[in-house]
């Protein structure tokens, strides 16, 4: 799996933040669905942020474990920003570090954060010690971006229907934008089973920069019949 950008794919994942204008489509971003939206952009304080915390957390256990450490070398050919800590890193310079370590084996994240899936796994099962939540019953859910935070809401101007919009979140364009959208994530692979059940293995900084959680860096499998 490559971490490359689809130009579809990107303008919808990387919505966030005031009235913008991402890939043609225009998008507004409330902190309430009764209040009007934001005026001022919130996307780039957030990605920015985020790319710092991933971006010292994988220099740091690149060179604990000398997993991809030919991603912190002059010699490597792959655009990577070689900082020595992760004052003044970009976005992009995160996900030319993601894609390095990604290049040979998707799968150097889980040896690289290893320690952080193990920690988060004490975390949530703790959560979920602690629940008195009735567990055999359904229970109501919204989903937020920025950390629980955010509404968004996209205009598309009737040029991406419903059913295309589905098509493509089954499509590995999905996975790819989803991974240079969000610098906190490191790994997404979704499949499709016979019964129509789709599901997504993703490892992701849960918990963001915003979230009350801190920065959980959870690896989980999300799965949903269509």
């Amino acid at each position: 799996m490559q971490l490359k950008t689809i130009a579809l794919a990107s303008a919808i994942a990387a919505v966030t933040g005031a009235i913008e204008t991402h890939g043609g489509f225009q998008y507004e971003a409330r902190f309430s669905p009764e209040v009007a939206p934001e005026t001022k952009t919130i996307k780039t304080s957030y990605e920015e942020a985020a790319a710092q915390q991933a971006y010292a957390r994988l220099h740091e256990q690149i060179k604990a474990t000398g997993v991809a450490r030919q991603c912190l070398t002059e010699s490597n050919s792959t655009g990577v920003a070689r900082r020595s800590s992760a004052e003044g890193v970009t976005p992009a310079d995160l996900y030319a570090l993601k894609d390095c370590i990604a290049a040979d084996d998707e799968h150097n994240f889980f040896a690289l954060l290893a320690d952080d899936i193990e920690e988060s796994n004490t975390f949530w099962e703790q959560v979920v010690r602690e629940s008195t939540s009735d567990r055999t019953q359904w229970v109501p859910a919204r989903a937020f971006l920025i950390a629980e935070l955010q509404y968004t809401k996209g205009y598309f101007n009737g040029s991406l229907t419903a059913a295309q919009f589905a098509a493509w979140t089954l499509s590995d364009s999905a996975d790819h934008a989803n991974l240079r959208a969000n610098p906190e994530h490191f790994f997404k692979e979704t499949a499709l089973d016979a019964t129509g059940t789709q599901s997504s293995q993703i490892f992701e900084g849960w918990g963001g920069v915003l979230s009350k959680f801190g920065t959980k860096r959870t690896n989980f499998i999300y799965a949903k019949r269509l």
